[in-house]
């Protein structure tokens, strides 16, 4: 008697415990597809965009871009055009008299040639040719 209780026992069971089997595959792969799109939903750390080398981000960091470069144009100076390509040997005279820096490149430019600072008697009496 005890044999025949335990067989329809388990033939009764078994289609009830492959039901809740199933239930519970169905749950697990349920609660696993959840937990996944929960997680893929999550901000990242590496949601912060990084700085690319050689790109800037902000418009702060593009303003300086170029600052302190000079142009082409900067390099025309308008003073310089004002003034005479020629003058005479009074006008120059008149202009070392009055500038000092002036003079001092003068001799150092055309008279003092070795750069010693002093002025020997061959850099004073040479002849041009």
């Amino acid at each position: 008697e005890n044999d025949t209780e335990t067989a329809i026992t388990e033939d009764y069971l078994n289609p009830y415990i492959r039901y809740i089997m199933q239930m519970v595959k169905v749950v697990l792969v349920t609660v696993l597809l959840t937990l996944c799109v929960i997680v893929d939903c999550l901000p990242h750390s590496s949601t912060k965009m990084r700085q690319k080398r050689g790109f800037r981000q902000s418009i702060v960091d593009r303003m300086g871009h170029g600052f302190g470069k000079r142009a082409n144009t900067d390099l025309y100076d308008p003073y310089l055009t004002k003034t005479p390509n020629l003058m005479t040997a009074d006008e120059l005279t008149t202009n070392i008299l009055n500038s000092e820096d002036l003079a001092q490149a003068i001799v150092k430019k055309f008279i003092d040639l070795d750069g010693d600072g002093i002025i020997s008697t061959a850099e004073l009496l040479r002849t041009t040719s």
